[in-house]
Order: structure tokens, then sequence, then C-alpha cells
């Protein structure tokens, strides 16, 4: 499983990047880290900027 402590550290290290730039960055790691496994589910991903 990718897990949360996993996703939280990778947008800790994306900074203040825009929603665009954070979900291209999470699709990559999800993709890297799946490798040439399927998906056993649909992946859903939606960033918001407050403020």
């Amino acid at each position: 499983m990718f897990g949360a402590d996993r996703l939280e550290a990778l947008l800790e290290s994306v900074g203040a990047a825009s929603p665009d730039d954070v979900l291209l960055h999470v699709e990559k790691a999800v993709e890297q880290f799946r490798g040439s496994r399927e998906l056993f589910d649909d992946l859903t991903l939606m960033a918001v900027k407050v403020g």
C-alpha cells in the first residue's frame, strides 16, 4: 500500500507547488511505486488551494 505516511512525506517535499503540480507529483510517485503491477482499484486525485 502506498500509505498515508508516504503521501504526507511527498506532499511536504513539493512545498508550495500549484495544485496541478502537486497532482502530477503524486501521480508519478504512485506510478513509480506501483511499477508494472495493475491497479487493484481506481485512483482519484483532487487538490484544493486554500487561501
